[in-house]
């Protein structure tokens, strides 16, 4: 599993060949996989800002992220109780689905026999970005090249005018 959210983690890798570099992304594999569309699920963290310190056990923090995709792993500051603030969680979501700004939570009070709930705030601290249009991830509709063409033509200029900037001054 740490393996796993390792490399997931990631962006992008560049591997060098003799002619240059390729970027490669990596991408969950998953059984209805279709080359033309790249999968919707990605890894993202969130945090839950002003959690009460009972409530930092790795088993109570992965049943409430649970409400937003699969829980994977807390980060060190989390893990190590250093960081009393906030918690966060790396977690793998559906990027089409519609995220809960937050969760209520329910604690048993021993004594009295009650439930007494509370609501905690969700915090996306990274959420990637994913076009329903040409169905990639690293944009949304707004930015979509396939639907805005006129946002091509002009990176594309952009880059030839930063490729020939570069050339002249070297």
């Amino acid at each position: 599993m740490e393996d796993y959210v390792h490399i997931m983690s990631k962006p992008a890798y560049f591997l060098r060949a003799k002619d240059g570099f390729y970027q490669m992304r990596p991408l969950k594999w998953e059984p209805w996989f279709n080359p033309e569309a790249e999968t919707t699920t990605a890894l993202a963290w969130i945090s839950f800002p002003g959690l009460s310190p009972n409530l930092f056990v790795q088993e109570s923090l992965f049943t409430m992220a649970k409400a937003v995709g699969k829980p994977l792993h807390v980060d060190m500051a989390t893990k190590n109780k250093s960081r009393p603030s906030c918690v966060k969680i790396k977690v793998e979501v559906d990027l089409l689905r519609d995220f809960p700004k937050r969760i209520n939570v329910g604690v048993k009070k021993a004594s009295l026999g009650e439930i007494i709930s509370k609501w905690i705030n969700i915090k996306y601290d990274y959420m990637p970005k994913y076009c329903k249009t040409c169905k990639f991830q690293g944009h949304t509709k707004i930015e979509c090249f396939v639907l805005h063409l006129e946002l091509k033509v002009l990176n594309d200029e952009g880059e030839n005018n930063g490729d020939s900037q570069h050339q002249n001054k070297g």
